[in-house]
Parts: structure tokens; C-alpha cells; sequence
């Protein structure tokens, strides 16, 4: 179960019902003068918190798996070369970096204990600490996720979420592109007072930050499941991950009932009138298959996915 996950998917819910429904964001005619003035200042402020919302799942989900590797048991010298620069000499900028976010009563005890985990890997027992993947900046970059993958030994990162994301149809640009026009109209919304963000660039915004989350998500996990299975072959780099490793599996609705489809699969595997029905089996089936399941609703917008 993951945290991270659900509020990000519950933060893009709501920027996506928000767009969609709120007459409070869109122009009325152009002699609503101040009516249209309010709604452009409220869609900055959507560009800017839609995008915080992709930044902080980055985080938190690399801050997540980072746990669960800290508790299974491999050999700090057997993860992967370059997760070992990260946990070690590489954490000490964002150490810093988020100490000087907190308040001074706390910093010491802070850079005590993160400084305790990274000592804590020359020993066979240790805490990873947490802090490190996209913690020493104040915004997320390309460069950050296309780090966070290559260190758990995903090949061409960004190619590979294209990949993943295209086939799950969220997106029709690559997803680097699209990574660089948000945060373009991010940093424009949040320093430009007269910026005007269309309703559809927003629109566009949920289904590629899903499209990001989900991708990133499916790469990330499965990387963390091959080191946790202490995987020798990935450990050293000998073999990496790539798009094709991950597979998918659909629940979708589909002529008054919810359907369950293997990927590429134009025949349903299980259909029910009820969802939960639908969704427990379809669980069951991916994780023993290793897929990452996607719940798609009516109108097919993402309500769920699981790794």
C-alpha cells in the first residue's frame, strides 16, 4: 500500500473534477472583465499546485521503496553501484539542503539521524536514508527522475515512461516533452503575474502527470521488487530494466459492464455489473503475474492503479 500513490491520485482527481466542473476557472464573455480576471489567477494557481502534487509523488514514492529496500536484507555492496553513490556521499547535498527547510531547534537532531543511516550502510544492518532522491532542490527537474531511474538500473528512462504510459493510453507526446512543458507553465504561473493558463493545458497537465506517476511508478517498483528478490544478474547491471519488462492488465467499463482485459486482449478475461467484483479478481491475477493493474472509469479516466 502506498501513501504516496493515493493522495497523489486523489490530488489529480481533483485538479481533473475541478477543471471540469468549476465554473469558478473558466472565461465567461469577454465583457466579464473581472470575472475572467479571477478565473485566470485561480488557473496559475491550479498550474502550480497540480505540478507540486507530480513533484512531492516523486519524492514520497522514492522515499517509499527506499524503506522497503532498507528492510530486505540485501548487502548494502550488493545494491546496485549507483544506489550505493546515492545513500552514501551523494545524500549529503539534500541532507543540507533540507535542513536549512526545517526550524533550528530541529536541525541537529535531523542531520544526526539521516548522518546515522548513511553510517548505518557500513554494517550488515542498515537504514537507507530517505531523504536523498530529488531532496536537494526546491523543484524537481527531468534530469532528477531520469537519476532516480537509472539508479535502480532502469535503461533509458524516460523512453521507457513513453513506453509504458502510451500503452496504457494516456498520452500521444513523448513524456519528456511533456514533463518540460508543465514545468514551464509552472514556473511561468508561480513568478508571472499576467500569465493566462488555458483550461485545456491544465486538462492536458492530469492525464500526463497521471501518465508520469503511473510510469514512473511501474519502472520504480519493479526495480525494488528485483532487488528485494536479490536478483544477482540486475544487482550488477548485468541486466537492466526496460519498458517490455512491464506488463499490464485493464479494468474497464464496457457495454454495462466492468470488464477485465489482459493487455492487447480485445476479449474480456471476467465481466461483472459489479466493479468490486471485477477489481479483486483482476488483483489477484496481476500481482501473480506480476502486472501492473489499471483502473480505468466510465469515461475512461485513471481511478486506480496498482503495482
Amino acid at each position: 500500500m502506498s501513501r504516496a500513490k493515493d493522495e497523489v491520485l486523489e490530488r489529480f482527481t481533483t485538479l481533473h473534477n475541478t477543471i471540469a466542473q468549476s465554473t469558478a476557472v473558466k472565461n465567461k464573455t469577454l465583457s466579464d472583465v473581472d470575472h475572467n480576471n479571477s478565473a485566470k489567477m485561480l488557473r496559475s494557481g491550479l498550474a502550480v499546485v497540480g505540478f507540486a502534487a507530480l513533484e512531492d509523488f516523486i519524492k514520497r514514492r522514492s522515499s517509499e521503496i527506499t524503506r522497503d529496500i532498507s528492510t530486505a536484507g540485501v548487502p548494502f555492496n550488493n545494491l546496485p553501484e549507483k544506489l550505493q553513490h546515492a545513500f552514501t556521499h551523494e545524500a549529503i547535498p539534500a541532507i543540507n539542503y533540507q535542513s536549512r527547510l526545517r526550524d533550528k531547534a530541529d536541525r541537529i537532531t535531523y542531520v544526526q539521524n539521516q548522518a546515522s543511516n548513511i553510517a548505518s550502510t557500513s554494517s550488515n544492518s542498515y537504514l537507507l536514508p530517505e531523504d536523498v532522491f530529488g531532496y536537494d532542490q526546491p523543484n524537481i527537474q527531468k534530469e532528477t527522475i531520469k537519476k532516480i531511474l537509472s539508479s535502480f538500473n532502469i535503461s533509458d528512462p524516460w523512453r521507457a515512461m513513453t513506453n509504458v504510459a502510451s500503452r496504457i493510453g494516456l498520452i500521444a507526446l513523448p513524456l519528456e516533452q511533456s514533463f518540460n512543458n508543465a514545468a514551464t507553465r509552472r514556473h511561468k504561473a508561480a513568478h508571472v503575474a499576467g500569465i493566462d493558463i488555458p483550461e485545456t493545458d491544465i486538462s492536458q497537465f492530469v492525464k500526463e502527470g497521471l501518465a508520469i506517476s503511473i510510469a514512473f511508478d511501474s519502472l520504480l517498483t519493479r526495480a525494488a521488487k528485483e532487488i528485494i528478490a536479490h536478483n544477482s544478474s540486475f544487482l550488477t547491471g548485468r541486466n537492466k530494466l526496460c519498458a517490455t519488462d512491464i506488463k499490464l492488465r485493464f479494468i474497464k467499463f464496457h457495454s454495462g459492464k466492468w470488464k477485465e482485459y489482459p493487455e492487447g486482449a480485445s476479449k474480456a478475461y471476467r465481466a461483472n455489473k459489479l466493479k468490486h467484483i471485477v477489481s479483486a479478481s483482476a488483483l489477484t491475477r496481476s500481482q501473480r503475474h506480476n502486472e501492473v493493474l489499471i483502473e480505468l472509469n466510465e469515461v475512461g479516466f485513471v481511478t486506480n492503479w496498482e503495482t
